[in-house]
């Protein structure tokens, strides 16, 4: 899922991305994945709830700097709003 939103192809991100969330993951790792497709779906409430619960579980992690960019940049596409808060 990351690598097609990387390769531009966001809405077809989507579908791998939610599969990731069926497999046994660690919270931080559903955490992140449910702020990318809140990202990707342009829901900013359950971007900016993801981000808080993100924020509790790993404060001071990259990839809650990735997801302060969604937040930052939520109209952009995902390789620039992954990185407008680096």
């Amino acid at each position: 899922g990351q690598a097609l939103a990387m390769a531009g192809r966001e809405q077809e991100a989507i579908a791998p991305l939610e599969q990731a969330l069926d497999s046994e993951v660690t919270a931080e790792w559903a955490t992140y994945v449910r702020a990318t497709l809140a990202f990707l779906r342009r829901d900013g409430p359950a971007l900016q709830a993801a981000r808080a619960s993100y924020a509790a579980l790993a404060p001071g992690s990259m990839r809650l700097r990735i997801i302060d960019g969604f937040v930052a940049c939520p109209t952009e596409p995902y390789m620039k709003a992954a990185h407008c808060k680096m």
